[in-house]
Parts: structure tokens; C-alpha cells; sequence
């Protein structure tokens, strides 16, 4: 069982990008176009490339999450997580675990009005 429910990772969307339906949806399309060139990788056996498509299948689930503080995308929250899940199974669990413990350590900001991105972890 994961120790970061989706419950959790809902709460920790809104208190870190606040009620931005716009900026949720930038994140979930950037995390998907990683999903798919961390796909890429694994197809042309490039090192490392199963560990990453893991990681990034994990930032995209974790975004897909965040869409379901929104009534109006449950539904491709819904879907998202279970083509996402489906992809790797189970072994998805840790991952989403990993990275949520390395994203409660990073500041997150806003550029360019809906994206945010890292600039520092938290000590």
C-alpha cells in the first residue's frame, strides 16, 4: 500500500500550485510528452532508460492526480491513472512513493503564468 494515497497527493497539488486548472493541465501534458521520451529510451535500450520511464510514469500519475481537485477532468483523471497504472502495474506504487517524498523537499514557481517548475529543494 502506498503511503502517498491519491487523497494526499490532491492536497499536496493545491497547496503547491494552488486552484490552477490551466497550470494542472500544462503540468499533465508536460509529464506525458517525458512519459512517452522515456518510452523512447526503453525501446532503443538506452541506460537507465526503465528506471526513468518508471520515474516520469510517476511524475505523470502524480499530475493526473492533481486534475481530480477539478470536477470537470475526474474523468481524464480517472483515465490517465489507469492507462498510467496499467503501463507498469503495481511496481508503480514505490515509484509514485519516491517521487513524492523528493517533491515535499522542492520549492515549486510559476513562469510564464501556468507552468512551475523546481528551483531549489528544501533543507
Amino acid at each position: 500500500m502506498r503511503k502517498w494515497t491519491d487523497e494526499k497527493i490532491k492536497h499536496w497539488n493545491i497547496e503547491n500550485f494552488g486552484n490552477d486548472q490551466e497550470a494542472q493541465l500544462k503540468k499533465v501534458e508536460e509529464e506525458l510528452l517525458e512519459v512517452e521520451k522515456a518510452k523512447r529510451g526503453v525501446f532503443l535500450s538506452q541506460a537507465h532508460s526503465f528506471n526513468d520511464f518508471y520515474q516520469e510514469t510517476a511524475d505523470a500519475y502524480i499530475a493526473a492526480v492533481g486534475l481530480s481537485n477539478y470536477e470537470e477532468y475526474l474523468a481524464l483523471s480517472r483515465f490517465l491513472k489507469n492507462y498510467l497504472y496499467s503501463s507498469i502495474g503495481i511496481i508503480l506504487d514505490a515509484f509514485i512513493d519516491e517521487k513524492m517524498e523528493i517533491n515535499i523537499k522542492r520549492t515549486f514557481v510559476k513562469v510564464n503564468g501556468t507552468q512551475h517548475h523546481v528551483t531549489k529543494p528544501h533543507n
